[in-house]
Parts: structure tokens; sequence; C-alpha cells
């Protein structure tokens, strides 16, 4: 053997592939371990678990969507009656017959009944037909109508409120053997007069109330109620003192709560 043959039998050689084999074998497995992932997502896919409602309506829409077959006992029907397939169904002289059957509709959502979707759809148009009729009518732009609608809602709040609030006031003046509010409207209405007062008094009574917006009652009823019976709204609660109110209660406004 020449010296420039080489030896495949030297230590030399078997070195050199022994540096090159491992990376081979890493290469080819890292290769082969990135096939058998990517088919196996495959399949994954392919074989997706599916919720049994879910695999329940692929097969209904596909029933639905598959003409009946010329073995089918109502196909063999209608050819006898002279039925074929792409024609209409009666006379062949109405030119707006239909070919294909009507498409049922169907409502895959269980918590609504039959027809409920389409009610809901009807009325909510009805709603959005009346918003524009009022639009036009007023000549408002959507944000002023908007407005127009917050303001229209806050006033319906605050008169909510005073009612609550009338009714809570004289719960506690009564536990307290009050027998007549300090004002007439500290009270809800049906129990707010006195017998003893006379018509010129509560007259004038009247027109210093007329004075006063629901808002402003609503505030001094409020305070009243915080001041005299440790009583706070939005808590929704009677504190047993002052001190008790103070460090219970975060303050007087809808927002402290």
């Amino acid at each position: 053997m020449s010296d420039e043959e080489e030896d495949y039998m030297s230590d030399a050689f078997l070195a050199k592939l022994q540096d090159v084999t491992p990376s081979l074998i890493n290469n080819s497995a890292v290769k082969r371990r990135n096939e058998i992932e990517t088919k196996k997502k495959e399949q994954q896919g392919k074989h997706r678990y599916k919720p049994v409602r879910e695999m329940q309506n692929e097969k209904l829409k596909e029933g639905l969507n598959k003409a009946i077959t010329s073995d089918n006992k109502g196909f063999a029907m209608l050819s006898k009656m002279g039925f074929k397939p792409g024609t209409s169904l009666g006379k062949s002289s109405q030119a707006t017959a239909i070919t294909e059957p009507i498409k049922i509709n169907l409502n895959t959502d269980g918590r609504m009944g039959l027809g409920t979707q389409t009610a809901v759809k009807e009325h909510r148009e009805r709603q959005l037909s009346n918003l524009k009729r009022k639009m036009d009518a007023a000549d408002l732009t959507p944000e002023e109508y908007r407005k127009q609608m917050r303001e229209a809602a806050d006033k319906k709040q605050i008169v909510w409120d005073l009612h609550k609030l009338q009714k809570t006031c004289r719960i506690l003046d009564l536990e307290k053997n009050v027998k007549f509010p300090i004002h007439p409207w500290f009270w809800p209405k049906d129990f707010s007069k006195k017998d003893d007062s006379s018509e010129e008094d509560e007259e004038e009574i009247n027109n210093k109330e007329k004075e006063l917006t629901d808002s402003e009652r609503l505030e001094m009823l409020r305070k009243f109620l915080r001041a005299s019976y440790f009583y706070c709204e939005y808590c929704g609660h009677q504190y047993k003192d002052g001190t008790d109110f103070m460090n219970g209660c975060p303050g007087p406004s809808k927002d402290d709560h």
C-alpha cells in the first residue's frame, strides 16, 4: 500500500468517522422526529373531537342539503307522477315554479323557543324605527338625542331614590315616636299630612315645596338622615352612633363607595 493511499483500517480514519457520525445521526433523528410530529398534527386535525351537538348539526345539514336518490321510495312515487330531476312540480307552463325545495331555517339555540329569534329581530327593528322617527321629529343629532335620553333616565332615577329615602325617613321617624315629618315631602305623600294644619299653612308649605327640585329634595333628605339617624343610603345601613358612622361609612357621596 502506497503512502498516498489512505488506510481505511487506520486509527486516524476511524477517528474521522467517529467525529462525523454523531452529527449525521442527530440530523436524521431530528428530521424524522419533525416528520412524525407533523403527521401527528395532521391526523389530529382530521380526527379532532367535536361536541355531540356540533356533529349532530353537521349531519343534519348534510342530510338536508343532499338530494334524494333514485332508489328512494318518495322519489319513485314522484317519478310515476311524471316528475323529473331539475324540473318543478305541477304544470310545466308555470314559469315561476320553484325547482328546488324550500330550505329549512333551523334554530339550533336551545335556549330560545320556536319563532323567538324572529320576534326578537322584529322587536329590535321596531325600536330602531321608532328611535329614528323620534330623532327626525325632534330634529336632533344622535349625540343630542343620547344626551336627552340620559337626562330623562337621570330624572327617573332621582325620583326613585327620593321615594326610597322618603319611606326610610318615615320608618326611622316612627321608631323615634315622631308623628309628623319636619317637611311634608320628607315622607311619602300618603303619610305626610298633618290633621291639625290649616288650609292656609298647607298652601304656604306647598308653594315653598314647588320651589325645590327633586334633586334638591333628595340632597336635603340625604343630609337629614345622615345627621339625625346616622343612616347612609349607599351603605344601606343605620349606624349605632356618630363614632360608628364615621368609622364605617366611607363618605357622603356615591363615588366614595
